[in-house]
Order: C-alpha cells, then sequence, then structure tokens
C-alpha cells in the first residue's frame, strides 16, 4: 500500500501496515500499532486507482456524482444507496471557490443557500440582517490541567473547589468578549456524552470553601491552610500560560482573579513559547492553561491514560479505556463513557474552559432544522428545502 506523506489523508492512514481483500465486501486491515477507535479513521473517499481524470468517481453515499467539472459539482440521489432515503433533496449543486470572498458576495447575491465560517467578523462582510446564523462550538478546545502529582493538587478537595470557584461563562464574557462556547467536557457533541450529566457551569464559591472545609482546611490570615503530616500546608498555587497567546493570557488572569476571590492564591506564571512546551512535555507545572484541537475519534486514551498531561492514575478509568478498544454494542459503550465521566467529574484531574465558535450561515428561504456540531454540520439534511 502506497503512503504519500503528503497527502491529505496521510494521518489517517499512517498506521496501516497490510490491505487484504477477503470478498466482495470485505477487506482486513492490519495495523503496525494499536490505534483506539481506528473506524473513526476512515471516513474519507475512496477512488478507484484505475480511474483516470476525465471519468466521475463510483459514490457509495445517499447521493452519486452526476457531473464534475472546474468550479462546480452536481449531485445527484444515488438509487443503489443501501437504506432507503426519503429525502426533500433530490439534487444538489456544489460550486468551488478560490477564495473566501467570493463566497460572501454569491451568498449576498442569493446564489448560495448555505455555508459554514469561522470568521467571527462575518457581519464586516455579508452584514447584520436577511439570513440566518447558526452558531455551534467547534474543535479548538481550551481547558485548565492540574498535575495531580502535584504537593498541593494531589488533592481531590483542593481541585474540585477550583472547579467549583471558576467562571466559565463570567470569563467568556470578560476575556472572550461572548466569542466562545462553554465547554463542559473533553468531549462532546457526540452520541456517547448525550446522556452524561456534568456538573453546575456556574460559580458556586459557597460549594468551593465547603469542600475545604470539609477535608480540614482552615482560612486563616487572609489564606486556606491545612496540617499536612507535621507541616503547614497553604493554597498558594502556580498559573502557567504561554505569554504570546494573549488571549489565553486574559482568561489565566481572570481565573486568578476569581479563585483570589474565595481565598487561594495563584501566582500567574507567563512563560516563552520554549518554555511552555518544556513545561508540558515533563510536567513541570503546577497548573497550565492549554488546548487541543479535538480529534473526530472519540478516544480518551491521550487525556486520561498513561502519560496523560494532568498526570492523573486511576486503575477503573485505565481498564475501560482498554475496554472500549474492544466494544461496538453501543448502550454498552455510551455505559462505559458514562461511568469515564462520572469518575472525571469527580476526581477533576482537568477543567474544560470553553471552545471557539464556528457557523453556519443560511439565507432566508432555507427552511429546515439545522443543529450543527463540530462532528457535522449536515444532521437533518434530509428534510432541509428552499422555500421561494
Amino acid at each position: 500500500m502506497q503512503k504519500r506523506k503528503d497527502a491529505i489523508y496521510y494521518e489517517n492512514v499512517k498506521d496501516i501496515e497490510k490491505v487484504q481483500i477477503i470478498d466482495e465486501h470485505t477487506i482486513r486491515i492490519e495495523l503496525s500499532r494499536e490505534v483506539p477507535f481506528f473506524e473513526y479513521y476512515l471516513i474519507f473517499p475512496i477512488i478507484n486507482a484505475k480511474e483516470n481524470e476525465k471519468q466521475i468517481p463510483i459514490g457509495t453515499g445517499k447521493y452519486k456524482i452526476v457531473k464534475l467539472e472546474k468550479d462546480k459539482i452536481e449531485l445527484t440521489q444515488n438509487e443503489n444507496y443501501r437504506e432507503e432515503e426519503n429525502s426533500n433533496i433530490k439534487n444538489i449543486s456544489i460550486t468551488l471557490y478560490n477564495t473566501i470572498g467570493e463566497i460572501y458576495n454569491d451568498f449576498k447575491l442569493g446564489n448560495i443557500d448555505l455555508f459554514h465560517t469561522a470568521n467571527q467578523n462575518i457581519e464586516e462582510y455579508i452584514g447584520s440582517m436577511g439570513y440566518g446564523k447558526k452558531v455551534y462550538a467547534g474543535r479548538e478546545y481550551d481547558y485548565l490541567a492540574l498535575n495531580c502529582e502535584d504537593s498541593l493538587l494531589q488533592y481531590k478537595e483542593v481541585r474540585k473547589a477550583i472547579s467549583y470557584a471558576v467562571d466559565k461563562k463570567r470569563i467568556i464574557a470578560t476575556s472572550l468578549e461572548d466569542k466562545a462556547e462553554l465547554a463542559q467536557l473533553p468531549l462532546e457533541g457526540t452520541y456517547l456524552t448525550k446522556e452524561v450529566l456534568v456538573s453546575s457551569d456556574k460559580q458556586e464559591k459557597e460549594k468551593a470553601k465547603k469542600v475545604l472545609e470539609e477535608a480540614g482546611w482552615k482560612y486563616e490570615y487572609g489564606i486556606w491552610q491545612k496540617q499536612i503530616a507535621g507541616r503547614t500546608k497553604t493554597l498558594n498555587i502556580t498559573l502557567t500560560v504561554s505569554k504570546s497567546n494573549t488571549q489565553r493570557v486574559k482568561v489565566a488572569n481572570e481565573i486568578k482573579k476569581q479563585l483570589e476571590e474565595i481565598g487561594i492564591k495563584i501566582k500567574l506564571q507567563e512563560v516563552s513559547d520554549n518554555k511552555y512546551k518544556n513545561d508540558i512535555k515533563n510536567s513541570s507545572y503546577e497548573m497550565i492553561l492549554t488546548g487541543v484541537y479535538s480529534a473526530i475519534s472519540p478516544d480518551l486514551t491521550g487525556i486520561l491514560g498513561k502519560g496523560n498531561l494532568a498526570n492523573y492514575q486511576n486503575q477503573e478509568v485505565e481498564n475501560i479505556l482498554k475496554e472500549l478498544n474492544n466494544i461496538t454494542e453501543e448502550n454498552l459503550r455510551k455505559e462505559k463513557y458514562k461511568r469515564l465521566f462520572e469518575i472525571y467529574e469527580e476526581e477533576v484531574p482537568y477543567i474544560s474552559l470553553y471552545r471557539n465558535q464556528e457557523f453556519v450561515i443560511y439565507n432566508t428561504t432555507f427552511r429546515g432544522e439545522i443543529t450543527p456540531n463540530h462532528y457535522n454540520i449536515y444532521y437533518h439534511f434530509s428534510n432541509w428545502y428552499r422555500q421561494d
């Protein structure tokens, strides 16, 4: 199997060692290493290698290509699709543009029904009236990682107190100008988390204080203190952030302000990019503000498995992560994720903060239920229609 490193989908297939055709409907794929939820990486176009550029590719989806031109693709319903399809949409016209500016102009002219953008200043280009807009949380996910091996953050009650004291909505309003979506979990927008209950997203100062008091901490002389192994420990924690990321610096300052409102002292450490990367690599931090670009796969081994960023260890979590590699039954998989997040909520190795905003823009003649998320913006697509 030939794998070009400059190919768009190289990351999806890089771990494939061998592909074997078993029969007309079955192929066997062998990997060079274990890749949890590998099936999620196989969602990409497959084209017959023998087809030439003039041939229209054979598809297996709900729609098939009937015309393929330099600037346009025409689709129609596929009569050979494996499921019965009752759709309002019989034909689809996809226009290819060289620049985003051309998309904006054609939308204003009424030549486009719907498009997606992450441009926070979209109103500057298409105005503020005469269209609909759906806002949803994107893949850029920012969170606090709490070093569970730190002399203070090793205590669950300290981590929980911090989580209660952080007001995410206030962070988004004051530091991000309401240009972010609140995040509750490291994995959202999927069927696996629909039934997962999360704690309140409101700041709960009294709960923060109560959880510390119940664990033996006392608020004296303007700071929380506790005698542990004959020594007085005080809640004085360093929060690390990359100084080149001005948005996160603003957020870090707001978090510092909020935690100090309940008596947890925070030393804000703004570091260079090199030190920031090394701190993460070597886990040489107490609490760090960071982020990731969420993958399509619902794999949580990177955030909860061995060697995770928070130095968090839990045998039950490790066992569940291993079990999930071999579970295909949907309800059982959902139950396992539910248990994972129950532990996550109780142990608090991380504090989810927010995700970036993205938008689906549609014209006033467009009808149907639009419920996008960062996995798919085309949910309920079959029931969309245009009312001219």
